[in-house]
């Protein structure tokens, strides 16, 4: 069991899934070139993508001073108009108590959120607490659920989680045959 947690976090930081709270990727490029009046006067008027772009502005500290806790209000506006994107942002703050206060609960509920719509990076980290047993009750055979979602979709992270689960036996019977697999398409 401790080699499997062992192996996921090394492959996963290789491939950059552990991450602090934010995405160091800007999810909108379509406002990149927007002057900061023009997203901040969309996200006002309830523009999600303008409110993803903007919580990811505080949260890089890009055309404005880094500042979690706005960068948590802008994901969550934009996370409650179901953008995929800013409900694992949030859940991310929540996992690691970076804006807000830590509550593992609350960021299993914004990845649920964000799985729930197919959003392959949100299933992948529901997966993960399902694994571990982080705000959700700890369920192997859940967990499976959701990397597979993901790793269907080609989401390396999943594929990975999913492979060594088949290797090691955790959630769904040990198979060599689909480990292989599921490792070598995460490795592709």
């Amino acid at each position: 069991m401790v080699n499997f947690f062992a192996s996921c976090i090394v492959v996963l930081a290789a491939i950059g899934f552990v991450s602090p709270c934010f995405s160091t990727d800007n999810p909108s490029t379509d406002w990149s070139k927007s002057s900061l009046n023009d997203v901040r006067n969309a996200a006002e008027g309830g523009n999600a993508t303008a409110q993803r772009y903007l919580g990811y502005c505080y949260a890089a500290g890009q055309k404005v001073d880094k500042d979690l806790t706005a960068a948590v209000s802008w994901y969550r506006k934009a996370a409650e108009r179901d953008d995929a994107f800013s409900q694992v942002e949030l859940g991310l703050c929540y996992r690691d108590g970076r804006g807000v206060a830590r509550d593992d609960a609350e960021a299993a509920r914004w990845f649920r959120k964000a799985a729930e719509q197919g959003d392959a990076d949100g299933q992948t980290r529901l997966g993960l607490c399902y694994r571990d047993g982080r705000g959700v009750a700890k369920n192997p055979v859940e967990a499976v659920k959701w990397f597979r979602e993901a790793a269907e979709q080609g989401d390396a992270a999943a594929q990975m989680c999913l492979g060594l689960c088949y290797r090691d036996g955790i959630g769904v019977a040990k198979d060599p045959a689909k480990a292989a697999k599921w490792l070598y398409d995460a490795a592709d």
